[in-house]
């Protein structure tokens, strides 16, 4: 049991490693980046001189380049070009394939086979070099180096609205339904009201007086549906009105 232990603390132990010697490597200083690239370099690597020499650049991104985002690595597309020193057919299956190694401050984040690569960076102010490799993997020529920063920011929680504030369309409460309602139950009231204090003229006897024609049928069905249709909005508005005042 002890030995099981120990092998995944020792496990544990070297995946950090990476992080913890980037974490604790200091801040490059800017004005000494190619100087410091140039540096980290073994001194007696294969270094040829002349126009035949193979050379290396950083296109992009551009020095002092700074990105942003939440998750633990960003992103970032590197692009390098390269004169005197052919890469386009190499592979990551062939190992003794030309390539270039990407440096973080003083260790190498990754061996690329072609000319554009996406890389995670941690959070940080990193200087970044750009070497070429051989068959036998090991850095020749000059290198290249940049300034990048990548920061990290902290996720922003969506903003919810205080109940009560909402900007929807609001529901039809007691303030709308309940004069629609008692205008329509006065309607038969004033109906029965106007029809039996409507006196008949009087009028010459030479002529005969025609009543008006009645507002409502004689079985009275119209007017039990205004009231039927005025008790029902009245009791909509109620109900409306309660629940949004609860609201």
């Amino acid at each position: 049991m002890r030995r099981f232990r120990w092998l995944i603390l020792s496990l544990c132990s070297l995946l950090l490693l990476p992080s913890l010697a980037a974490a604790q490597t200091p801040t490059p200083n800017p004005n000494t980046v190619l100087a410091d690239c140039v540096a980290a370099l073994p001194l007696d690597r294969f270094n040829p001189t002349g126009p035949d020499a193979p050379r290396i650049r950083i296109v992009s991104p551009q020095n002092g380049a700074v990105f942003y985002g939440t998750d633990r690595f960003v992103s970032v597309e590197f692009t390098v070009e390269l004169e005197n020193f052919d890469i386009s057919n190499s592979s990551p299956e062939d190992e003794n394939a030309r390539h270039w190694h990407l440096w973080l401050n003083n260790g190498v984040w990754g061996m690329l086979y072609q000319s554009t690569a996406v890389i995670d960076i941690p959070p940080g102010t990193w200087r970044i070099c750009a070497s070429m490799g051989d068959a036998d993997h090991a850095d020749i020529g000059m290198p290249d180096g940049i300034m990048i920063s990548i920061v990290q920011q902290t996720p922003v929680a969506p903003t919810l609205l205080p109940r009560g504030n909402e900007t929807d369309t609001p529901t039809p409460g007691l303030d709308e339904y309940l004069p629609m309602g008692l205008t329509l139950m006065a309607m038969p009231i004033l109906t029965a009201f106007a029809s039996t204090s409507t006196s008949t003229p009087t009028l010459p006897p030479s002529r005969t007086p025609t009543p008006p024609p009645p507002l409502v049928s004689p079985d009275g069905s119209v007017m039990g549906l205004v009231i039927l249709i005025g008790v029902a909005s009245l009791g909509i508005g109620l109900a409306l009105g309660l629940k949004r005042a609860a609201l």
